[in-house]
C-alpha cells in the first residue's frame, strides 16, 4: 500500500460522499478543507492538495481553496501549479489580497523579478504597516531594474490605443510606480514597452524603459485597472500576527476543535489531534535508551542517538473510531564495546516505521565501520534488532493508549 492509498483510505468517508443536495455539499466541502487545512499544519502537503482538489470538484468557484493548494505546491517546489491556481484564484476574485501575495510568491521563487513586484506590490499597498513586504518589493525592483542595466532586454513597440476608442487599452495604461528614492522618469521622455528576457529559470516580463540621458528606467507592468485597485485597497491585506494575537489564534482553533468543529464535525466524523511532537519526543526517548550486554561477548551494545528523524504521527477519529497513524523514519547510531575490548561503531537505519506494518517486525538496515569478525558482525546485528523491535513495540503500544 502506498502512502496515498493510506491518506484516501483514512479519509474515504468523504472521498466516496456523493452529495444530494447544496447543503449536504456545502458542509463535505467545509469538511474537506478542514481537513486539508489540518494536513499543511502537519507539513502532509500531499494528503492537503487530495483535500483541496477534492473540495474544488464539488464546489469549483472557492477562490480562497485555490490559494491554499498555491501555497501547498509553493512548499512543495511544484511553481507552475502553484502560479495556476494563483492566477485561478484572482480570476475568480480580483480584490481577494492573498491571491496576488500568492502569485507574487510563485514568480519569485521563478526568478521573474518584475512580474513578481507586480503582484506583491499590489499586496503591499494594501497593507502598508508590513515593513517586511515593503522591502520583498522593493528588493525586486532593484533586481529587475539590474536585468535592465545588464541589457537583457527587447524593446517592442508601445501598444497602439484601441480602434474607434480614441483610448489606451486597459492594460498598457495602468503602471505601477518606483520605490521611494527612485526617481520617475521625466514626462517628458518617451516610453516603449520592453520585454525583459529571462534567465535559465525565468520567464520573460513586461514593463517600460524610458530613455533620459541615456540612462534607463523602467516601470513594470500591471495588468489591473485603476477601479480595481481601490478596491483592492479597501480590503485590507495580510497583517503580521504579534504573538499575543497568534496564540489567540491558536486557542481559538482549538476550542473549536473541542465543540465539534465543522458542521460537518458535529455529527463526529472526523477529527484529528496531531501527535507528531509527542511521537519525535517518545521515539528518541525509547531508542537511546536501549543498552544490553552479551555475557562473554560483548560487555555493551548501546544506541548512542538518532539522527534523520523525519515523519509525521497524528490520531484521527473516524465516524466515532479512533485510529492511530505513523509513518517515520531515522537512523540509530550504534556502539558496541566486544569482551576482548575491541570497540564496534555503526548505524541501524529504519525507513519505514508505519502503522499499517506489522508491530513487531520492522524493517531495517544494519551498517557497521569497523573492521571485525562475522561473528562480532552478526551478534551485534541479532542483538540491536531485537532490541529496537521491542522499543518500537512499547512506542506503539503507547500510542495506542492515547
Amino acid at each position: 500500500m502506498s502512502a496515498l492509498d493510506g491518506v484516501r483510505a483514512m479519509h474515504g468517508d468523504v472521498l466516496d460522499c456523493k452529495p444530494s443536495d447544496d447543503e449536504s455539499r456545502d458542509k463535505l466541502v467545509e469538511e474537506l478543507k478542514n481537513r486539508g487545512n489540518l494536513a499543511f499544519k502537519a507539513k502532509r502537503m500531499d494528503e492537503a492538495i487530495l483535500m483541496y482538489t477534492e473540495a474544488l470538484k464539488h464546489n469549483p468557484s472557492l477562490h480562497t481553496v485555490l490559494g491554499n493548494r498555491s501555497m501547498v505546491h509553493l512548499n512543495k517546489g511544484d511553481l507552475k501549479p502553484a502560479l495556476d491556481d494563483a492566477n485561478a484564484a484572482i480570476k475568480l476574485d480580483p480584490k481577494w489580497i492573498k491571491g496576488h501575495y500568492r502569485k507574487g510568491m510563485a514568480l519569485e521563487k521563478m526568478k521573474k523579478w518584475g512580474e513578481a513586484y507586480d503582484s506583491l506590490k499590489v499586496a503591499a499597498e494594501a497593507a502598508p504597516k508590513d515593513k517586511k513586504l515593503k522591502e520583498k518589493v522593493d528588493g525586486l525592483y532593484k533586481k529587475a531594474c539590474r536585468q535592465l542595466e545588464r541589457g537583457e532586454v527587447e524593446i517592442a513597440p508601445a501598444p497602439e490605443p484601441s480602434r474607434g476608442s480614441g483610448k489606451e487599452s486597459s492594460t498598457h495604461k495602468v503602471s505601477t510606480a518606483p520605490p521611494p528614492k527612485m526617481a520617475a522618469p521625466s514626462k517628458k521622455t518617451s516610453s516603449e514597452t520592453v520585454v525583459v528576457k529571462g534567465d535559465k529559470e525565468g520567464g520573460n516580463m513586461k514593463g517600460y524603459k524610458t530613455m533620459a540621458n541615456g540612462k534607463k528606467t523602467s516601470f513594470f507592468h500591471t495588468e489591473i485597472s485603476e477601479e480595481a485597485k481601490a478596491m483592492l485597497a479597501q480590503q485590507g491585506g495580510p497583517k503580521q500576527l504579534t504573538a499575543a494575537e497568534a496564540k489567540r489564534a491558536a486557542e481559538a482553533e482549538v476550542a473549536k476543535a473541542a465543540a465539534g468543529g465543522s458542521t460537518w464535525n458535529s455529527a463526529k466524523t472526523f477529527e484529528e489531534r496531531d501527535m507528531n511532537v509527542w511521537a519525535k519526543r517518545r521515539v528518541h526517548e525509547l531508542l537511546e535508551s536501549i543498552s544490553l550486554s552479551v555475557e562473554g561477548k560483548a560487555e555493551s551494545i548501546s544506541v548512542k542517538k538518532l539522527t534523520d528523524y523525519e515523519g509525521d504521527a497524528s490520531m484521527p477519529i473516524i465516524r466515532g473510531t479512533k485510529r492511530h497513524i505513523f509513518d517515520l523514519s531515522f537512523t540509530a547510531e550504534w556502539v558496541a564495546k566486544m569482551a576482548d575490548g575491541k570497540k564496534l561503531k555503526g548505524e541501524m537505519h529504519l525507513p519505514d516505521v508505519a502503522s499499517d506494518g506489522t508491530d513487531d517486525e520492522f524493517e531495517m538496515e544494519f551498517k557497521i565501520r569497523t573492521e571485525t569478525t562475522d561473528e562480532n558482525r552478526n551478534l551485534v546485528r541479532e542483538n540491536l534488532n531485537g532490541a529496537i523491535n521491542a522499543a518500537l513495540c512499547a512506542f506503539v503500544a503507547e500510542f495506542n493508549e492515547k
